[in-house]
């Protein structure tokens, strides 16, 4: 009869080699989840951003029916949209009327804020800067760069977007 040799050797856990291997792929992952995320994040400011000049050029066309001008000078739009907690509020014939009840702004540090210009009352423009310079929004040149300036208002990083009254075209102004 053959003797038996006792060993003390267990195969209850995971290899070096197995454990390096499942910590790269998460590594992997992980890395390719934040790329995502970052980008996910970076859309959607610039979401916000169109939505924000939508909702000042529906506030600045009812304020059009009721005064029969865009403003300028007083409601200073410009001064509302760089200030934390300033409603768009008029008198107009003697009743007040409230347009929006806080006036949306850029809070992303770096990013410029938002630029509202007028023509003699009677059309306006809006611009932000979006971040994602690919997004098809841009305004861009005939050759299809994008602008980084336009009518006074310039960009360091990503590009400009912008928005006007119906009774002209943004693009009007383009180089």
């Amino acid at each position: 009869m053959k003797k038996q040799i006792k060993t003390n050797k267990k195969n209850n856990g995971f290899t070096l080699v197995e454990l390096l291997i499942v910590i790269s792929i998460m590594g992997i992952l992980t890395v390719i989840g934040m790329a995502s995320f970052k980008t996910i994040q970076l859309k959607s400011r610039d979401a916000r951003r169109k939505n924000d000049l939508n909702s000042i050029s529906k506030a600045l066309n009812m304020y059009y029916n009721d005064a029969g001008i865009f403003p300028h000078g007083s409601p200073n739009i410009n001064t509302m949209i760089k200030t934390v907690g300033i409603g768009f509020s008029a008198n107009i014939n003697g009743i007040t009327t409230t347009y929006m009840v806080e006036m949306p702004r850029e809070t992303t540090i770096g990013i410029k804020d938002y630029s509202y210009t007028y023509t003699t009352g009677r059309s306006f423009k809006l611009l932000a800067n979006l971040e994602n310079e690919n997004d098809n929004s841009c305004l861009q040149d005939g050759s299809g760069n994008v602008l980084k300036t336009f009518d006074g208002y310039t960009v360091s990083i990503g590009c400009i977007y912008g928005i006007s009254s119906s009774n002209i075209k943004i693009e009007d102004n383009l180089l």
